[in-house]
C-alpha cells in the first residue's frame, strides 16, 4: 500500500467526521435532538404502517446494541417512538412512529438539508458528486 492510499483513508475519515459534526451542530444550534435520532426515526417511518424489530435498526444503521437500546429507550421516553413486545418472540421489540416522531422527523429534515447543502453539496459540482457517490458504491460493494 502506498503513502498516497493511507492519506487518502485518512482523509476520507477526518472528512466524514467533519461533516457529520458540522450536521450535529445544526441540528442542536436549532434545538433537534441528535443526527441518530433522525436516523431511527426515518427507518421507523420508512416501515410504516407496520412495526419495526429493533434488531433490523441494528443491521441498518450499523450501531452497537447497547448504543442503540440507549438511543431507542431515549426516543420512546420523548414520545417519538412506541415499543411493545414482538408477537413471535418475547425477546425482541417492535416499533412504530408516532405522530410526534414524524413532526420531529419533519421538522428536523430542513435542518439536515440545509448542512448537506452549506458543507457538502455547495462544495462539488454536480458531476464531482456523482464521481464520488460511484466511488463510495464501489467501495461499499467489497
Amino acid at each position: 500500500m502506498d503513502q498516497r492510499t493511507i492519506e487518502s483513508w485518512a482523509r476520507l475519515v477526518r472528512v466524514s467526521q467533519d461533516l457529520l459534526s458540522k450536521v450535529e451542530s445544526a441540528l442542536r444550534a436549532a434545538g433537534h435532538p441528535p443526527l441518530s435520532w433522525y436516523d431511527v426515526l426515518l427507518e421507523v417511518n420508512r416501515a410504516d404502517p407496520s412495526p419495526v424489530r429493533a434488531g433490523l435498526l441494528q443491521e441498518r444503521l450499523l450501531l452497537r446494541q447497547y448504543n442503540l437500546s440507549r438511543i431507542l429507550d431515549r426516543i420512546e421516553k420523548a414520545g417519538l417512538i412506541a415499543s411493545q413486545p414482538a408477537a413471535d418472540d418475547r425477546r425482541a421489540r417492535d416499533l412504530t412512529i408516532t405522530d410526534a416522531g414524524r413532526a420531529c422527523l419533519k421538522d428536523m429534515w430542513p435542518i439536515y438539508r440545509g448542512a448537506i447543502d452549506r458543507h457538502f453539496a455547495s462544495a462539488l459540482t454536480q458531476a464531482e458528486a456523482r464521481q464520488l457517490g460511484d466511488l463510495l458504491m464501489k467501495l461499499q460493494r467489497k
